[in-house]
């Protein structure tokens, strides 16, 4: 590989993939440094400054990603380039590449911060391109928020100790509901499905939720069977 061809790359800001784009001064900055002596190892050290317009256009791509998913295989990327950077030893590539996975996290953030603010954060969730397993934990924690302020609730009314809740909702069947398999089918059939193969895998999260939601509706049955 010529000098030119070795220093006339940078980043593909979408995909972070090598590709040829015009840097012919710093080429011929490297060329005229290995006249004075210098080796091509150290001719890229002492010119690696002048790549740093790309490395910023590449973490200004990732702070205008606008989906989760973009954000995702755009950390993944930069985390895997980052991993061979540390084999290698590369202190250059290591910065750039620790920068660009901060950023990707930074905009991560920025992005849940918005879904958990919005009215409703399942569907801006959706609309940001997260994942079907992102969206049936959500849903496990909404949920799960929603149980637990319910059977507060009751034990207040009924004066029910910890232990009396604790003993009535472990004698609920594991099975899920109809209400909660609706709500999840609501979102998509692979939530549905997800939270079932959640289940059926002994996730003992799941299995609370479902015995909680049972005793609530046994509650309300029986309820509504006195008026």
């Amino acid at each position: 590989m010529s000098i030119i061809d070795h220093v006339n790359k940078s980043v593909n800001l979408e995909t972070g993939e090598v590709t040829k784009t015009g840097v012919a001064a710093r080429a011929e900055r490297i060329t005229q440094l290995m006249k004075e002596g210098k080796s091509l190892e150290q001719a890229l050290e002492l010119t690696a400054h002048m790549e740093s317009k790309v490395v910023g256009n590449r973490i200004e791509y990732i702070k205008g990603l606008q989906t989760l998913s973009a954000v995702r295989k755009a950390r993944h990327s930069a985390q895997a380039k980052l991993s061979k950077a540390r084999q290698a030893g590369n202190k250059q590539s290591i910065a750039r590449y620790e920068a660009e996975v901060q950023a990707a996290n930074a905009r991560y953030n920025e992005l849940m911060a918005k879904i958990n603010k919005s009215d409703d954060p399942i569907k801006a969730a959706i609309e940001m391109g997260e994942r079907p397993s992102q969206l049936t934990q959500q849903m496990v924690v909404a949920i799960e928020s929603e149980l637990k302020t319910q059977l507060e609730q009751v034990k207040k009314v009924r004066k029910w100790t910890n232990q009396k809740l604790k003993d009535r909702i472990n004698a609920q069947p594991t099975t899920t509901p109809q209400c909660i398999t609706e709500r999840l089918r609501k979102i998509s059939d692979e939530v549905r499905d997800l939270y079932e193969a959640r289940l059926k895998g002994g996730d003992k999260r799941v299995e609370t939720i479902n015995r909680r939601m049972n005793l609530v509706l046994q509650l309300k049955k029986e309820a509504e069977s006195k008026k």
